[in-house]
């Protein structure tokens, strides 16, 4: 039933959608490609989940729109996935002049629009091997020669069903699907007869990988999983898939559909655990034992013996740290055991001087802690002293030069910060 509260809100998403649409060029992509035969879109309104971009979908539906014939299809992804809009192109009346054609064309795709945004989860949790499902039997009678489009706008992460990222994958185990070989997987669903039939489907999936609200943000090692299982699935299904991860220029924020369209009181999305990682943690050691390392610095100084070939492999770090995200790193400056004193002073400077490279790229000085080892013994320092305790300049005394940079939350982070 429609009650007044769903009416209001689905009237707030097809006016916000319907201006998106019209704002967007009407040209379609820049390629030739069949018209769209079969059209199934599954992205509605989701607790969690960014906004459906309009470059991507709006010549889908221009494309159907044009095509007399075209069936357009929309789902929830919830719990419990239905269609809620389907709807057939009809064939266009000759007797319309052109321009009357094209008003009649923007009244089709607002309609269709208005259709869509109907799709507004009510079932708590995201079930997204039922969605494929639906979209199974939708494309189920169209012939091969059709272009059948799947496009799909979701994070990726379904938490109820056969495919659950957030509970164990097996009832006696405590395994996650995530840490399960993706064709372990598929060879489960394709022996148990659960793959879906997607035969000559082309695939387009927006806003993977992406987390907005109380989810927290992805690591490349999980996002990494998580697109290699879905493709297999899908690939196995039949399917071809494109995954669109990139941001767009100038877009550094995800913004969620709650954030967009305000309270609409939708169902609880259960967040999924992303565990850190310490294979999947960027870290780096910059020592002068390494041929390849351009970060060098005179001999004591905190001066790079390259600036311009420093800042360059800096910058390229920092591009590094950024795509991690990782929370705060450590920088740490260790010196050889050649001199009086500690080399504490040194080693403090030498890794302030690549931190305010880091910084100057981009990397939040807030998120950075600064600290000089020099001599102080820790699990990467080489022994360069001989029996009686003497300097003796080498390999050693090369690979303690050197500046590490690592999460604060690891395992060599949490030594040395313990060190000092």
């Amino acid at each position: 039933m429609m009650t007044k509260k769903n009416g209001f809100i689905v009237r707030c998403i097809a006016a916000a959608i319907s201006m998106l649409l019209l704002t967007a060029p009407l040209c379609g992509c820049g390629k030739a490609e069949p018209p769209v035969d079969a059209l199934f879109i599954a992205g509605g309104i989701t607790s969690g989940n960014t906004v459906i971009d309009e470059d991507i979908l709006t010549p889908l539906l221009e494309s159907a729109a044009d095509n007399p014939g075209a069936a357009i299809c929309a789902s929830t992804v919830d719990g419990a996935p239905e269609v809620v809009y389907s709807t057939t192109i009809a064939k266009p009346d000759k007797k319309y002049a052109a321009k009357i054609a094209k008003q009649e064309r923007s009244k089709l795709v607002r309609r269709i629009n208005a259709g869509i945004s109907g799709c507004v989860a009510a079932v708590p949790e995201v079930d997204m091997m039922n969605v494929l499902y639906l979209a199974e039997d939708f494309f189920g009678s169209f012939h091969e020669d059709k272009r059948k489009v799947l496009f799909i706008h979701h994070n990726g992460l379904s938490t109820t069903g056969l495919i659950s990222f957030s509970t164990p994958y097996k009832a006696d185990d405590v395994m996650l699907i995530i840490d399960v070989p993706a064709e372990e997987v598929v060879k489960n669903l394709a022996d148990n007869d659960l793959l879906p039939d997607l035969a000559d489907v082309q695939v387009i999936w927006s806003g993977f990988g992406k987390a907005t609200d109380k989810q927290s943000p992805f690591s490349r090692n999980y996002a990494g999983k998580l697109e290699c299982l879905w493709d297999s699935i899908l690939s196995a299904s039949g399917a071809t898939v494109d995954f669109i991860t990139e941001p767009k220029p100038n877009d550094s924020v995800s913004y969620s559909n709650t954030e967009i369209f305000g309270d609409l009181g939708l169902p609880r999305v259960t967040p999924v655990v992303i565990p850190p990682d310490e294979l999947d943690s960027f870290h780096v050691d910059l020592s002068e034992n390494d041929a390849d390392c351009a970060v060098r610095f005179n001999p004591g100084e905190d001066t790079f013996i390259d600036e311009s070939k420093a800042v360059k492999e800096l910058q390229t770090i920092a591009g590094e740290m950024l795509r991690h995200g990782q929370c705060e790193y450590v920088i740490a400056g260790s010196t050889a055991s050649f001199g009086d004193g500690d080399g504490k002073t040194l080693a403090h400077a030498r890794a302030q001087r690549c931190a305010d490279v880091l910084i100057k790229a981009g990397v939040p000085a807030d998120s950075i802690v600064v600290i000089g080892l020099g001599k102080l013994s820790h699990s990467k320092r080489a022994s360069d002293v001989d029996a009686n305790g003497r300097f003796v300049e080498g390999e050693a005394a090369a690979k303690n030069r050197a500046v590490y940079i690592y999460p604060t939350d690891s395992d060599f982070g949490k030594e040395v910060l313990g060190v000092c």
